[in-house]
């Protein structure tokens, strides 16, 4: 029904009953069809999202780039490309090889004990 700008970088939109009726027809006509497209025409394409940090505390940032992730492919698949999810695993570089130094001298530490093994400076603690 009408559209203002509500600020810098926000817009108000307002739809009346007539829209919401019409969309509800829409999805009712087409089914699961609802929303589909072939945009892509069967193009191949990679959605690659980032796992949690192996070396670092989990939190909800973790959850949702995975849900972001699956989400963007699925929408990608309803208009036409071949999608191909690929979840990446954060298991290689420099906090990798600090987080094996750090275990390592722990377990050294462990079998010879703390002062006859020195902890690597940048290793976690």
């Amino acid at each position: 029904s009408s559209c203002e700008v509500a600020g810098p970088g926000f817009m108000n939109f307002r739809v009346g009953d007539k829209w919401y009726g019409d969309v509800v027809r829409l999805v009712n006509d087409e089914g699961a069809d609802y929303g589909s497209c072939d945009i892509g025409k069967g193009q191949k394409l990679m959605v690659e999202f980032v796992s949690a940090n192996p070396t670092g505390p989990m939190h909800m940032g973790n959850a949702r780039g995975g849900v972001l992730g699956d989400a963007l492919a699925s929408v990608l698949q309803r208009a036409g490309y071949n999608v191909w999810r690929e979840f990446y695993v954060n298991d290689a570089g420099n906090q990798i090889e600090k987080f094996a130094s750090s275990i390592e001298a722990r377990c050294l530490q462990l079998i010879k004990g703390e002062d006859a093994v020195e902890f690597p400076e940048d290793g976690y603690h």
